[in-house]
């Protein structure tokens, strides 16, 4: 079965996997993915997936609608990716305790002079 395999990040935000197979397999990859296929290493018994799907490795498989190859993820992954969405939405919408006490307070409400601290000295 062919498989993708993690290799790194890119830096426009895909991912790169390696091509594990058969060499019939790999054939088959190079010749659906005609000539947009990429090679490791200019190495052309060791073709590329690229995707912005991120799972740490998985089946590839073809796709008749798109036409293209796509990576089947995980469920650990699938549930990973969730968490990590949802901690990262979390992060960039929240807003601190000052901002929202701010958001809370009236123009016209009477400020309060904060007490004042006694003084402790110890004797002895």
């Amino acid at each position: 079965m062919l498989k993708a395999i993690w290799k790194n990040p890119t830096k426009k935000g895909t991912h790169a996997y390696r091509v594990k197979g058969t060499v019939s397999e790999i054939e088959e990859f190079i010749e659906n993915n005609g000539d947009q296929t990429i090679f490791e290493d200019d190495d052309e018994s060791k073709p590329l997936f690229f995707t912005r799907r991120l799972t740490k490795e998985g089946p590839l498989v073809w796709n008749e609608e798109n036409q293209r190859y796509d990576i089947e993820i995980t469920f650990e992954s699938a549930v990973l990716m969730s968490a990590a969405a949802a901690a990262y939405a979390s992060t960039s919408t929240s807003t601190s305790k000052s901002e929202k006490e701010e958001e809370g307070d009236d123009e016209d409400a009477a400020i309060e002079p904060a007490p004042k601290k006694k003084k402790s000295v110890l004797k002895r």
